[in-house]
């Protein structure tokens, strides 16, 4: 006795209907980026997911109580891309461009004057500080170059940097003291040496760039007569064709022992896409901090600031 469903299975390929298997959507680029505290502790510090930067671990004297042993003890609150902590990592100095770095364990480091959560290495401790970036992708990552203005610099650059600091230096003096025409009219360094630190954008030669100038006023507080007061300008320039764009510049006053002094260095660019962020540290006279911005054309706006410990 045949059975009735028999010949319906004996159709031609060509007449099955075709059922069409959607894919799963693609998943939105995950970038994690790290800093390299006292040489050998790394402590992540954000993570780029869904189109903007968070900031999940627990910053400085943040958590210290609690103890773990192994890199899956750490709750995923604190890492929570799929996958969890990396155990690879890649190491961006300017002479180092993405150097494997494997993690071992959490590990509390010291930060300045307060402790930190960290994923500890293999590498020899070094200062207290950080001093390299991390990432979890070798891709779309490119650190700043330092050098400093010279002779065989663009002429363009030169004298945009110059009109920016005399203006800057100015503002600076103006602000804080009241007997400005007395400061000597010719410094005992006349022209500050520019200590630049650039990037290059990805298109042609178009290159981002942070700029730090000092200059000793000649002048000294009465307090201390051997602390020369300096004024230091900091700011960023963009260079697009043949053009330079001056995007900010900040100046202050401080004298030979620089407590008001904050500095900004820019360590890495990061490329998302059409996206560019740059993330760079601050320091001051007790503490550090990160800063990541993004870049739009020579706009510079800032996105997330990730505090690094402190006295």
């Amino acid at each position: 006795m045949k059975h009735a469903l028999c010949g319906s299975l004996l159709l031609p390929l060509s007449l099955v209907p075709f059922v069409a298997v959607s894919a799963p959507p693609p998943q939105p680029p995950v970038v994690a980026i790290a800093g390299l505290l006292g040489g050998n502790t790394l402590v992540p510090l954000a993570q780029f997911a869904g189109g903007r930067w968070v900031r999940t671990w627990p910053g400085p004297d943040e958590r210290v109580e609690m103890k773990f042993n192994k890199l899956e003890d750490l709750p995923k609150a604190w890492f929570p891309i799929p996958g969890g902590v990396p155990s690879e990592w890649f190491l961006w100095t300017e002479g180092i461009h993405g150097a494997p770095l494997r993690v071992e364990a959490p590990v509390l480091g010291d930060a300045h004057c307060t402790a930190v959560w960290g994923l500890s290495t293999r590498l020899q401790p070094f200062d207290h500080e950080t001093t390299a970036i991390a990432t979890n992708v070798q891709s779309g990552i490119r650190p700043f170059v330092a050098s400093a203005l010279g002779a065989f610099s663009d002429a363009r650059l030169t004298a945009l940097l110059r009109t920016a600091f005399e203006k800057a230096e100015t503002d600076a003096v103006r602000s804080k003291r009241a007997d400005t025409k007395t400061l000597p009219a010719h410094r005992p360094v006349p022209e500050p040496v520019y200590q630049l630190r650039c990037v290059q954008t990805g298109r042609d030669d178009d290159e981002f760039c942070s700029f730090e100038a000092n200059r000793r006023l000649g002048a000294a507080p009465a307090s201390d007569p051997a602390c020369d007061e300096v004024v230091v300008v900091q700011g960023w320039v963009a260079k697009t064709g043949q053009a330079f764009t001056l995007l900010k510049a900040d100046s202050t006053l401080t004298d030979c022992d620089g407590k008001e002094l904050r500095t900004s260095s820019p360590l890495v660019q990061i490329s998302e896409g059409s996206r560019k962020f740059i993330v760079a540290k601050e320091h001051g006279y007790e503490d550090e901090s990160f800063v990541l911005y993004e870049l739009h054309g020579s706009r510079l706006e800032r996105v997330l600031e990730v505090p690094g410990g402190g006295c």
